[in-house]
């Protein structure tokens, strides 16, 4: 029945024909396009995921080791407190002991004692120092190792972001 109409096609009708025509056309090559795209995204899909996942524990790893760095680091900050009072406190009684040998009389048996004593209390502030400055070696090399850590970690993150940014 359709078949028997005439077709009949005004200028207008006929433009309006060919601007959807063209539309239609243009439509349908961005739907292929797309549809392309959506396929080689599907097949990046589990590489994506797999790099974010590895990116992920690598993460989780480095900070993991920045905590324990900076455990580290605080406990060899008290470790320093503790042996620089130690040896502030040695270096006062070396002090006291010092001026007890100047105080009292040359050639005395107080003297003598003192004497001693003062060198004795010599040898602990020295020891007390020593312990010290490797307290102080122990610190320093906790914080170089505090700084590495968060290094990797930063590296970490930023690697995650790109992942995530990858995957989405």
């Amino acid at each position: 029945y359709i078949a028997n109409i005439p077709k009949v096609r005004s200028k207008g009708v006929e433009a309006d024909l060919t601007a959807a025509q063209e539309r239609l056309a243009a439509a349908t090559a961005e739907h292929k396009s797309a549809k392309a795209d959506a396929a080689a995204a599907g097949k990046a899909l589990p590489a994506a995921q797999d790099a974010a996942a590895t990116t992920a524990e690598a993460k989780s790893s480095a900070q993991s080791e920045f905590d324990a760095a900076q455990e580290t680091l605080t406990a060899a900050q008290d470790r320093l407190e503790k042996v620089s009072a130690a040896a502030d406190t040695a270096d006062a009684a070396e002090r006291r002991a010092a001026a007890r040998v100047e105080d009292t009389r040359s050639g005395s048996k107080a003297r003598r004692a003192a004497f001693e004593a003062w060198q004795m209390a010599a040898v602990a502030e020295r020891a007390a120092h020593a312990r010290q400055v490797l307290a102080d070696e122990r610190a320093a090399d906790a914080f170089v190792g505090l700084q590495a850590a968060e290094s990797v970690l930063t590296q970490a993150d930023f690697a995650a972001a790109e992942a995530t940014s990858a995957q989405e």
